[in-house]
């Protein structure tokens, strides 16, 4: 009995042994298999919709119906037309945000500033010969005021003191030696052609200055008027008073003088 034990044992342990090495050849088969889904889960899955992205088909023109009549002068019966198909929803496109162009307004320019213009000047008036026929000149008469035959020389200028005031042979002589007097009057358009008038009872502006008559005659005449004697500022003078600045007959000439005026009224006058 117990070798046949024994026997049977080993052939248990070879049959085992041999299922074992069956079962792990048969494991890399397993795995190369192709897996099939079972019926349940190809069921689940519904077919699969193919989807065109081509636009639609327009709709078909209809056809114009016939005119022909037929032989018995029935008309034929109209075709048929299909009903066109709906056309497709529209698409809604946001509009773009019209941009709105404003033309820019014409700016006006800024009109310049008004400046008042300078006050237009005249010439200082030249007095010709016979406008000069009766004007005081020196040597011409003594002054008023004076008292006996004078001390003073033979231009009739004399000292004031009872003596006769010759004031136009007194400004002849206070003048005629300055170059500057002399050249403003010999610039005065026309001035060779007469005598410049400078007063009238006001001092005249000339052109190109600021203050009334030639500065350096106005000052030098009211120079020396002023200080000459009182009884020669107090002398009456009726018309124009022409004064020489040389000895020639083409030396530079002025005249002073109104209708009636004093000689302290080339001092006291406005300028």
């Amino acid at each position: 009995m117990k070798p046949r034990m024994k026997m049977a044992s080993h052939r248990l342990k070879l049959g085992c042994l041999a299922v074992v090495l069956a079962l792990h050849l048969a494991l890399p088969l397993l795995f190369r298999a192709p897996q099939i889904p079972p019926d349940w889960a190809t069921n689940a899955l519904p077919p699969p919709i193919l989807v065109s992205l081509r636009p639609p088909d327009p709709p078909p023109v209809p056809s114009p119906e016939p005119e022909a009549q037929s032989s018995q002068g029935g008309s034929t019966a109209p075709e048929t037309v299909s009903a066109p198909e709906p056309p497709p929803p529209p698409v809604r496109v946001r509009a773009a945000r019209p941009t709105t162009q404003v033309e820019p307004l014409p700016i006006a320019p800024t009109p310049a500033p008004v400046r008042d213009a300078p006050p237009v000047i005249a010439a200082m008036p030249v007095l010709s010969a016979g406008q000069l026929s009766g004007a005081l000149r020196a040597g011409s008469g003594a002054g008023p005021g004076a008292g006996g035959s004078g001390a003073g020389s033979g231009s009739g200028v004399g000292d004031g003191a009872g003596a006769s005031c010759d004031m136009v042979a007194r400004l002849q002589a206070a003048l005629k030696d300055h170059a500057s007097i002399r050249a403003a009057i010999a610039a005065v358009p026309n001035a060779a052609s007469g005598a410049v008038l400078v007063w009238d009872g006001e001092w005249i502006q000339s052109p190109g200055q600021a203050g009334r008559g030639l500065a350096t005659v106005r000052q030098a005449i009211a120079v020396e008027v002023a200080f000459a004697p009182a009884v020669c500022r107090a002398g009456r003078v009726n018309g124009l008073a022409l004064i020489s600045l040389g000895d020639g007959p083409d030396a530079p000439k002025l005249v002073l003088g109104k209708a009636s005026w004093r000689w302290s009224d080339l001092v006291s006058t406005r300028r």
